[in-house]
């Protein structure tokens, strides 16, 4: 589960709009997102959505494991 064979690097892309609204709200100066891949062709704004949940675990742990980092202060 995870490793560098599950990393893409890809350009940066505005796929919303909602973290620059959010940061007027609270403190925030950095976004990372989390993807996952479609086992169907189906586009995500469809009847048809369906993400592949194998990609659950990782990604909860990756935001479990930033809030462990900020909340003992190894990220400020």
């Amino acid at each position: 589960m995870g490793g560098d064979d599950v990393i893409v690097n890809r350009r940066f892309g505005m796929g919303a709009e909602d973290f620059a609204y959010m940061a007027q709200a609270c403190a925030g100066n950095a976004m990372f997102n989390l993807g996952a891949k479609f086992p169907t062709a189906a586009a995500t704004i469809t009847d048809y959505f369906d993400i592949d949940e194998d990609v659950f675990p990782m990604e909860t742990a990756v935001l479990a494991e930033a809030a462990r980092r900020f909340v003992t202060g190894e990220l400020a």
